[in-house]
């Protein structure tokens, strides 16, 4: 089915300070752990090559064998911990705990660290225990820095009247808060304060590197918090960057990488040469294979190999793997950009003031390209070249295709194919974040009120344009697309199935919650009955919020009522969790809307019809995405691998797949789930007494 009710995070989204990037701090150890050297201790270290500035400000740790402190080079106030083991670096090698060729200035260490080979020293760094580093160019911190917190990134709109400022606890649903609106907004400038006020109290004079951290084979490393069990192995160059990382979702930065003015999340990997510049790179993202990224953000479970971004608010399981795609002045969310994918944001007049919308679930095909300004309906597929000026918003799940140079629309095109039936379960099983300090508050469903609020007015638009255009014209005209005539209809008719079947899916989920405590059948609660036009909703970064809400929390911004990010954290998750109780308020009363009656008329008869409704709507949709999915089965069988060609008329067939595919099955039981859910319901319902509901 198409639709879920939203999966329970509330353990992996509450606010745990434990569990969130955390300001710098020094390694707080008891004055009476660490001692000042003996003579005979100076004379064993100046035998193995090390020299000191003062050797009055180099002190050790119980367990720190001397043995293993050499050709060490000691400036200002030096602390070291025990070393007696040993560690093992990538790749298997294991090697003793200690110091070996470097030089530390102003440095503390922790126990059980090693420090090989250091070219130019490390300075300014409190290591903490276990942490490895070998092989490094340099690790510095040069004065006063937030390590990448307070970086303004010009996204969307390259000329800066946009501005996101990144911060470790940063959200694609605060970015999209952030870019909603121009400077200015009473809500905007107290987001904005908010951050400023975190980013004062991360700034430090000293970097860290976390437990069990590992960096080796590096270049240059300046002013760069590396949290616990991150490693970073073959980077180029760091700069100005906070790598978040945590034990359970560590952060990887791979060979060849140069990352600057950059925020990188749990459980990211940036490796293979990537070029990245005031960035935000949320938790699970990917990158790599030469990815250069510029001014943008990237957010859960985010992909990016090989192309280019600039200024891109790249939002939840947005995705390119491609050489030469191009992702400018976009925002995007559930995204798939085909191979070429292209944009262009500057029409050579006022320079490059204009942005576009790719809405969640958007796919492109090879070489496309579009103009900004624009906006693509959600879960649509873009094919072929398209000028600037067209918006499809109110069409979701369509074709938006090239037709003899104009832009076509096809309404509601997507709601038949396999491939969303397909996306929504890939979205569900990829999440790569850890279960616990989860930041992007998500949805993941593809119908949903806000979905559905949008074909109820595309639907309504399509009855209009139906009626109102000259009946002998093919072609009808709308928002900068054309459309032909019997997509009018065919749109309008896959939008009354899909409505139908959300909305009556609804009724069938709360019907089931109904059985399964015993309640009567027919009670629907006057409070879930609101009497009132159904309130508009909005898709915040990929959390769906209703209008009421999502306005009393901008009030209560523009108030002051929102202390500090933590608090504006908290807020964004009650929102995100009363989305359930939100969703069903609005599904019934849209539901009464639409079959024209009042809570206090819904009749048993009523519900009986709803689930038979139900049964239809979703065995027709499910049923044609088995179809399509069937169809693109035969047309792999067709292909005859022994010839490397298509089958042709009269020769025999290539044999079917030993095993079904992973889709066609899963299809197949739902098929069969939808019968047995509805036959359940219904036998249930029929030995209700025929009164009204409620």
């Amino acid at each position: 089915m198409l639709t879920t009710t939203a999966t329970a995070f509330t353990s992996s989204i509450s606010v745990d300070s434990s569990a969130l990037p955390v300001a710098v701090s020094r390694i707080e150890r008891s004055p009476a752990t660490h001692r000042v050297l003996r003579p005979a201790e100076i004379a064993q270290l100046t035998r193995q090559g090390c020299e000191a500035e003062d050797w009055n400000r180099v002190r050790i740790a119980p367990g720190c064998q001397l043995s293993r402190i050499r050709f060490v080079t000691f400036v200002g106030d030096v602390r070291l911990g025990s070393c007696r083991g040993q560690r093992e670096l990538p790749g298997g090698l294991r090697q003793p705990t200690g110091v070996w060729q470097a030089t530390l200035q102003d440095c503390t260490l922790g126990d059980e660290v090693l420090i090989r080979n250091v070219r130019q020293g490390i300075a300014g760094y409190d290591i903490e225990d276990r942490a490895v580093i070998c092989d490094v160019g340099s690790l510095t911190v040069d004065g006063p820095t937030a390590f990448g917190n307070g970086q303004e990134v010009h996204v969307l709109r390259e000329d800066g009247l946009l501005p996101v400022t990144i911060y470790d606890h940063l959200t694609s649903n605060i970015a999209a808060l952030l870019t909603a609106t121009g400077q200015g907004g009473p809500a905007r400038t107290r987001i904005q304060q908010l951050i400023e006020s975190y980013v004062a109290g991360v700034q430090a004079e000293r970097g860290r590197v976390g437990r069990d951290a590992v960096i080796q084979g590096c270049g240059s490393l300046q002013n760069v918090l590396i949290g616990p069990a991150a490693r970073v192995l073959g980077a180029a160059r760091l700069s100005n960057v906070s790598l978040n990382s945590t034990a359970d979702s560590p952060v990887e930065i791979g060979s060849d990488v140069i990352l600057t003015d950059s925020i990188v999340s749990s459980g990211t990997t940036v490796d293979s040469g990537a070029i990245v510049s005031r960035c935000f790179l949320g938790q699970g993202v990917r990158m790599g294979k030469h990815y250069s990224a510029t001014d943008s953000l990237f957010f859960a479970n985010a992909e990016a190999f090989h192309g280019e971004a600039c200024s891109l608010l790249a939002g939840p399981y947005t995705v390119t793997h491609h050489k030469s795609t191009l992702l400018i002045a976009v925002q995007t969310s559930f995204f798939n950009a085909g191979a070429g994918t292209n944009q262009c944001n500057h029409a050579y007049k006022t320079g490059p003031a204009h942005y576009g919308v790719f809405e969640r679930g958007c796919k492109t095909g090879g070489s496309s390209c579009v103009s900004w300004p624009a906006n693509v309906g959600a879960f649509s597929t873009l094919l072929g070249k398209h000028r600037s000026g067209f918006d499809t918003r109110d069409f979701p799940f369509s074709f938006v295709v090239e037709s003899q140079g104009e832009t076509r629309l096809i309404p509601g095109h997507n709601l038949l194919g396999v491939g969303l039936w397909r996306d929504v379960r890939k979205w569900q099983a990829r999440d790569r974040r850890a279960q616990s300090g989860r930041l992007d508050l998500l949805h993941q469903q593809a119908l949903s009120p806000w979905t559905v609020q949008r074909m109820l007015r595309g639907r309504n638009l399509l009855e209009h344009l139906g009626q109102d255009s000259a009946a002998n014209t093919g072609w009808i005209e709308f928002a900068g697309a054309r459309i032909k005539r019997k997509d009018v209809q065919r749109g309008c008719e896959l939008y009354r199935r899909a409505i139908r079947r959300y909305l009556t899916e609804q009724i069938v989920q709360w019907l089931e919650s109904q059985l399964a405590s015993g309640q009567p059948l027919h009670a629907i609660a006057a409070s879930d009955i609101s009497n009132e036009d159904s309130a508009p909703w909005s898709d915040v970064g990929g959390c769906f919020v209703a209008a009421p809400r999502l306005s009393q929390f901008l009030a209560d911004l523009s108030a002051g009522r929102v202390g500090s990010t933590d608090d504006l954290q908290a807020s964004l998750v009650d929102m995100w969790q009363a989305f359930e109780r939100d969703e069903w308020q609005w599904a019934l009363q849209t539901w009464l809307d639409e079959t024209g009656k009042a809570g206090s008329q819904i009749t048993v008869a009523d519900l009986i019809d709803a689930v038979r409704q139900w049964r239809a709507e979703a065995t027709w949709l499910t049923q044609s995405a088995l179809d399509d999915g069937q169809d693109d089965l035969g047309a792999a069988g067709m292909w005859d691998v022994d010839r490397r060609s298509f089958s042709k008329i009269g020769e025999e067939p290539s044999p079917a797949p030993a095993d079904p595919s992973p889709v066609v099955t899963a299809l197949q039981k739902e098929l069969a789930a939808i019968e047995s859910r509805a036959s359940a319901l219904l036998a249930a319902l029929e030995q209700q007494p025929l009164a009204a509901a409620a």
